[in-house]
């Protein structure tokens, strides 16, 4: 493209009228163009990415987008050898094998006239243009490196956490398991309130399912899960790190309260969830009361979502094609057993990580996450966008 922009430059700078045929082969100016646009036609795989290129910047321009087909057409004849009308570079090599007075295979005339072919592996540029280069492959592989990560989540929602998702057949059980424990506090009726009433009973369902989130899961956000040590002794440790209490925790603890006094200001308020479902779908609700209720909602899922992925990424091994594996130098303490934690006595922390990231994933999905639904719907586009990446890094080097 560099060459190519080049001869442009020289060509359009050059007034031909001036030039005397018997010259033609002598003229400064024309032996310029002449190398600038051989070396742009010496090597077929540049002048397929040199056309694709020019196609692309035609296709986004306002203006030229209408005369699509007519520009390329005349792109083919200035770059191209093996079309049917003479391009410019068949002017050429006719002009040379005029000189030397006999016919010429093309790549003899590349010989003779010195045309050195295109280095793949550095770039034929300004130091301005080659910075650009540089940070351009720079962000490609930074690009590449997400999608590579954002994929294997994909696989591993799909196969491990919301297995089913193609048929719509989710296993909510960690929801369920999270619901059912009892622990006593004010503002719970345990007896009266079982999963099954979520489409009549929103509030109360509510009420349980995120007070009982905080009654197994708080440790984890307040530093204070409870191990055996090695002496069987037990101890309380830190096990996630501090940029994940500040940046995603924080927001699901904000959202959640949020909701939480949503619902103590609602207790004996009946919201449906068909009505849920018919806010999402047009964003209007026939009381403003819910309308609150189901943005608090939508808001408490964005967060668990982020939370879901951001231990899950936490817990990813670069040597692993599973997120769960070889976790040992991510995660502290991983296979020591847990005390003290309802629901989680004698398991590892791992499990209990396994089981925080499943409750994410599985409350984003029941409750309709868009994020997490683009994410899944985004496979196909991801591969085919790092195949993209791939192909355009081994083409710039």
């Amino acid at each position: 493209a560099v060459y190519f922009y080049a001869f442009c430059e020289e060509f359009y700078k050059t007034d031909f009228r001036r030039i005397k045929p018997n010259e033609f082969n002598n003229y400064k100016n024309i032996i310029e163009i002449e190398q600038l646009i051989l070396s742009c036609s010496q090597d077929r795989v540049h002048i397929d990415y040199l056309l694709n290129a020019i196609e692309k910047m035609v296709i986004e321009h306002e203006v030229f987008k209408n005369k699509k087909n007519e520009i390329m057409d005349n792109a083919n004849m200035i770059i191209r050898t093996d079309v049917l009308k003479p391009s410019l570079s068949n002017i050429f090599w006719a002009s040379t094998m005029t000189v030397y007075k006999k016919y010429l295979k093309f790549e003899e005339v590349l010989k003779l006239l010195s045309i050195k072919p295109i280095p793949r592996d550095n770039f034929h540029c300004t130091d301005v243009i080659k910075t650009k280069i540089v940070a351009f492959i720079n962000d490609l592989k930074t690009r590449k490196e997400k999608i590579e990560r954002e994929l294997l989540l994909i696989s591993t929602l799909k196969q491990t956490f919301l297995k089913g998702y193609e048929n719509n057949e989710i296993n909510y059980s960690i929801l369920k398991k999270v619901f059912s424990m009892n622990d006593k506090k004010e503002n719970q009726q345990p007896e009266k309130v079982v999963f099954e009433d979520f489409p009549k009973d929103m509030v109360n369902f509510m009420n349980r399912l995120t007070s009982n989130f905080y009654y197994i899961f708080d440790p984890l956000f307040t530093d204070s899960v409870t191990i055996e040590d090695d002496n069987e002794q037990t101890k309380v440790v830190k096990v996630l790190p501090q940029n994940v209490l500040t940046n995603v925790v924080h927001y699901v603890k904000l959202y959640t309260e949020r909701l939480n006094r949503f619902i103590l200001r609602h207790l004996n308020t009946k919201i449906y969830y068909e009505d849920y479902t018919e806010y999402l779908s047009t964003g209007k609700t026939p009381y403003e009361n819910e309308m609150e209720f189901f943005r608090l909602i939508y808001e408490s899922t964005d967060s668990l979502f982020e939370l879901g992925k951001t231990v899950a990424y936490m817990m990813q091994d670069s040597n692993s094609n599973k997120i769960m594996d070889k976790a040992q130098n991510v995660i502290p303490y991983k296979e020591k057993i847990i005390t003290g934690i309802p629901g989680f006595e004698g398991k590892s922390v791992q499990n209990y990580l396994n089981c925080l990231i499943d409750f994410c994933f599985k409350y984003a999905h029941f409750f309709s996450n868009s994020k997490q639904r683009i994410l899944l719907d985004s496979e196909v586009r991801l591969h085919n966008e790092i195949t993209g990446i791939k192909e355009t890094l081994e083409r710039i080097g």
